[in-house]
């Protein structure tokens, strides 16, 4: 009775004595039949219907879903509810939402189930998800555009119910560390699928403020870093901090290093080779390098441990290359602006 769609026949095989006794176990132990409801039997004083063999399930739904939406939400429709991620093991690295909050909408099995069912609804209402995708790499942004979402943003925050709130708070949850993509037997990949209906959330829905400044972060700090000193001095006002925590959520906003990177590596040899340089190096000769890819959060916010690692490098025998900071995109990933990532990685590929 694993599945429990035996269950309907459990006062015929356990008989009425045994069956009542059963009951009682279950009414001690889960009152409220929270554990496995609808199987072997119910709490006493609790007549909820037991899973029947012949009821529908789940794959009948998830096949309403079009073949060719359920290869791009793949992930979503192949988690088979096996609940490894349901664990509160602190060996294990999934899933950090669902431990620190305990619900199970903040686990990659509960944001699975919801965005299937928010894809069966939009194939219910006949909308496509690929359609809206590529309505928006044709359509450019028009101020009728943004009236109809500034009207979709004011109908939902005066509680007009939409189903895609649902998911986007548990997916808000979501800190895309990508445990998920390979603790998970089944590497449903939780922040791919995000990414996804992210995207599609905010073609209908206004965009907060601080999703911008996210997105743009690998952009803007190399610009910051220009004038350091100043903009550590602006950042750390009372004023400035308060207006952050009230309008964009943001709170203790980190300081860039200085001085920067660069001023703590001037003249050092780990900045004057190129790419071409190393291409032109036998095999043998590149085994002595090291090639250390920069990050913005590291190079521009923690200086130090680069400038310290480079030396380290140095110290153990090898010659470090350190090479000039490019965009990788991972917060517009994270965020759905999906376009704006798909041509980073076109730009990042042509130069490779």
């Amino acid at each position: 009775m694993e599945k429990g769609f035996r269950a309907q026949y459990s006062p015929e095989f356990f008989g009425e004595t045994l069956y009542h006794e059963l009951r009682q176990i279950k009414t001690v132990f889960d009152p409220r039949n929270r554990l496995n409801p609808g199987k072997i039997c119910p709490p006493l004083e609790v007549e909820a219907p037991m899973k029947q063999v012949d009821a529908i399930k789940r794959g009948t739904f998830d096949r309403t879903i079009p073949v060719s939406v359920r290869e791009d939400f793949r992930g979503a429709l192949e988690c088979n509810g096996n609940g490894l991620c349901f664990n509160f093991d602190v060996k294990s690295p999934m899933c950090p939402s669902m431990k620190i909050t305990g619900q199970r909408i903040h686990s990659p099995k509960g944001r699975a189930t919801l965005v299937r069912e928010w894809l069966r609804l939009l194939t219910e209402q006949g909308v496509s998800p690929q359609q809206l995708e590529t309505s928006l790499t044709n359509n450019k942004p028009s101020l009728r555009g943004l009236i109809e979402k500034t009207r979709n943003t004011w109908k939902a925050k005066r509680g007009e119910y939409d189903f895609s709130h649902e998911v986007k708070i548990a997916m808000n949850g979501c800190l895309a560390c990508k445990a998920c993509s390979t603790q998970c037997p089944i590497k449903i990949d939780v922040p791919s699928f995000r990414a996804k209906f992210t995207q599609l959330y905010h073609q209908r829905y206004l965009r907060p403020l601080k999703d911008h400044i996210v997105a743009n972060v690998e952009l803007t700090t190399p610009l910051m870093a220009k004038v350091p000193s100043l903009f550590n001095f602006f950042i750390k006002q009372p004023l400035v901090q308060s207006l952050s925590k009230r309008t964009i959520g943001m709170v203790d906003l980190p300081l860039l290093s200085s001085p920067t990177l660069k001023q703590q590596l001037a003249g050092h040899s780990a900045l004057a080779m190129t790419l071409e340089e190393l291409e032109q190096l036998s095999e043998k000769q590149r085994s002595h390098y090291v090639i250390v890819v920069q990050d913005p959060f590291t190079s521009y916010y923690d200086a130090k441990v680069v400038a310290d690692f480079i030396k380290l490098i140095e110290k153990i025998g090898f010659k470090p290359v350190l090479l000039p900071f490019s965009p990788n995109g991972k917060a517009q990933h994270i965020k759905g602006f999906l376009q704006q990532f798909s041509k980073n990685c076109t730009k990042n590929s042509n130069d490779a």
